[in-house]
């Protein structure tokens, strides 16, 4: 079915890792050098849904806390086993890269049920790695403030993507303290268990490669936030209030791969509009403002801030624009 692609990804990505040498990069080349080149050659072709509510459209979510575990063992299991360092640099950033965007953007959709249990599932994955406060900032925060200055995660008009990166994480840090201390506290003393244990058991060397995975899945994530809801903001009305948001409030992607890859991440300003509605069930929304390329391309253009922001500047919509 179309959304077990990603395990296409990970299983192949997954036996890069366990035959090791130049393999270790297959899981980062095929989601920054094949799929951007189908993504630009598709794209001018729309994604529809199939809306194909049923077990297994769940089961593909269920099923990510075991995929991305087993990455994750045969990421330390590489890297233990070897003393090159580029295989261990391709492992982080093929891991990283995996870990983003299946196992951060899995929790996203987790994160949003309505069960205590499934939830738990999403916070699993983003304890994989130490980025648990995300999901509490992102669901009673982001989805509050998005399109306002009041939300870190809505890139500023003309801001760098490098600058937003640390605006955003200890913004959104600061909002998770804000909804819940006790329970950002808690995810924290789970990493640094996780994390004693990996040492205590694998030594120092995994200990970092672990963090370094963590980084690039963060910054992936925080990188998709910036492509999101670059420059747009949501008006006030009268009486100082914020607008409710609307398709202009975000850019959409139509891309095939970006959304049988992204669980229909790209179906954005929906997700917004109704954030109870399940990702089979997310259609685009015409007023909404259109990436011109695939995530996978918009995310390589935003590392290149002088081309990036002049030409998606020229894409705004006055209303919306910051």
């Amino acid at each position: 079915m179309v959304y077990f692609f990603p395990y296409v990804i990970m299983l192949l990505g997954g036996l890069g890792l366990f035959l090791g040498e130049a393999f270790v990069w297959i899981g980062f080349v095929i989601l920054f050098v094949v799929i951007p080149v189908f993504e630009f050659l598709f794209k001018d072709k729309d994604f529809n849904s199939p809306k194909f509510k049923s077990a297994a459209s769940d089961l593909s979510l269920y099923l990510t806390p075991l995929a991305l575990s087993a990455l994750l063992i045969l990421a330390f299991r590489q890297a233990y086993l070897t003393e090159k360092f580029y295989t261990l640099v391709g492992t982080v950033l093929s891991t990283g890269a995996m870990l983003g965007a299946f196992g951060i953007n899995s929790a996203h959709e987790l994160v949003h049920r309505r069960e205590k249990k499934i939830r738990a599932m999403g916070v699993y994955n983003l304890m994989l790695v130490n980025f648990a406060h995300w999901g509490l900032e992102h669901v009673f925060g982001h989805h509050k403030h998005v399109a306002t200055p009041l939300d870190p995660a809505t890139a500023k008009k003309n801001e760098w993507l490098y600058t937003f990166w640390i605006r955003n994480y200890f913004g959104s840090l600061k909002g998770a303290f804000k909804i819940s201390k006790e329970r950002v506290v808690g995810y924290w003393v789970v990493s640094i268990i996780f994390g004693v244990l990996i040492h205590s058991i694998l030594g120092l060397k995994i200990l970092i490669v672990w963090l370094a995975i963590s980084l690039v899945a963060i910054v992936l994530l925080q990188t998709v936030d910036y492509i999101e809801h670059y420059a747009l903001l949501r008006p006030k009305n009268n009486e100082g209030h914020y607008a409710a948001f609307k398709g202009p409030h975000s850019w959409d992607s139509t891309s095939v791969m970006t959304n049988i890859t992204l669980f229909n991440l790209g179906f954005h300003s929906h997700h917004h509009m109704k954030a109870v509605v399940h990702y089979e069930d997310l259609v685009k929304q015409e007023t909404a403002n259109k990436m011109p390329f695939g995530y996978s391309i918009m995310l390589l253009f935003a590392l290149i801030p002088w081309l990036y922001i002049p030409y998606m500047n020229n894409r705004l919509t006055s209303p919306t624009s910051s």
